[in-house]
């Protein structure tokens, strides 16, 4: 599979991308050298001490199994022996919230448009969705993809920016900008954020998400005819419900479900990336991965995307 979906999102030290992949159509348009220098935080290395050079193989069979062995005790969250499809799935949509300071400061400095040393909302709109201020006030009648896509993503950017403004200015800072920025990165901000956002969606405060509140979280409600609110895209809808976010099927985005929602396009990256990891790797076919598994098949994982092309091992070592 060419030019398959990156693991993980966290930019390297010295990467030049002007955005963090949000989609899986950012991940598609970047070429080659763009894909190798993302990477990610979730193994806590210093970006600093990267050195790109660093061959995994240079090291010892042994030892790139030993190295393996803790990368997958770290996404074995239960500690049960066994790398489910939850679990990958949770440890790459974590991964794919992070970036570094130095990115986050970049996207800081390119939104803020009147210099003031903080961004507004209506600057954040306008920086990651190219939308003016009219455009949200009748988002509408704009009909196209961004629109659409804000629209539908309104509740959750918004409660992000409102979790991460700190002393509720109506504004972020730069340190509270990185906070909106990896909303995932702490237990408090995350629930935080998903309360904010709730306030907009569940209509009934059960603390639930059911499939008709889902279906009606929008900025504005399409009416009927819109070209991209059409019967195709809430089939897409109702489909990324039952198989992306409500994944005990019982008929309710809640608990942990709620993380998921809060970031779809990301999830979507995150289970097509863990379906071919699972296909290559699982081989008695029964949905779960073992450590014999993953060290039957170590040179797939060290030129994987799962393991950043085994850079995350040279951190590994220092690993539990």
């Amino acid at each position: 599979m060419s030019n398959r979906m990156k693991l993980f999102c966290f930019v390297l030290a010295g990467a030049i991308l002007a955005k963090t992949p949000h989609s899986k159509k950012d991940f598609d348009e970047m070429d080659e050298e763009e894909h190798k220098k993302l990477d990610q935080d979730v193994f806590n290395f210093d970006p600093e001490e990267y050195d790109e050079d660093w061959d995994p193989w240079e090291l010892e069979e042994d030892e790139i199994k030993a190295r393996l062995s803790k990368v997958f005790k770290r996404i074995d969250d239960n500690r049960d022996g066994n790398v489910d499809r939850n679990e990958l799935i949770a440890h790459t949509y974590k991964a794919l919230y992070s970036m570094d300071e130095q990115e986050a400061e970049e996207e800081f400095l390119d939104a803020d448009q009147d210099a003031d040393t903080h961004v507004n909302w209506a600057e954040f709109v306008f920086e990651f969705y190219g939308l003016e201020k009219e455009d949200e006030d009748n988002i509408l009648e704009m009909d196209t993809d961004t629109g659409t896509e804000f629209n539908r993503m309104y509740a959750r950017d918004k409660g992000r920016f409102h979790a991460a403004d700190f002393d509720s200015d109506g504004k972020l800072n730069l340190m509270e900008f990185q906070a909106f920025k990896n909303p995932m990165k702490t237990e408090k901000l995350r629930d935080l954020a998903i309360e904010w956002a709730m306030r907009d969606v569940d209509k009934n405060g059960d603390g639930k998400i059911s499939l008709e509140e889902y279906m009606g979280d929008y900025l504005t409600q399409p009416d009927a005819n819109k070209e991209h609110y059409g019967d195709e895209f809430l089939d897409e809808e109702k489909h990324r419900f039952n198989d992306d976010f409500d994944r005990d099927g019982n008929g309710f985005i809640e608990g942990p479900e709620l993380q998921f929602w809060m970031g779809p396009d990301n999830t979507e990256i995150a289970i097509e990336e863990t379906e071919h990891i699972l296909e290559m790797s699982d081989e008695d076919g029964n949905g779960l991965i073992t450590l014999e598994e993953v060290l039957n098949n170590h040179d797939l994982w060290v030129d994987s995307d799962a393991t950043q092309f085994g850079q995350q091992l040279r951190y590994a070592h220092d690993e539990l």
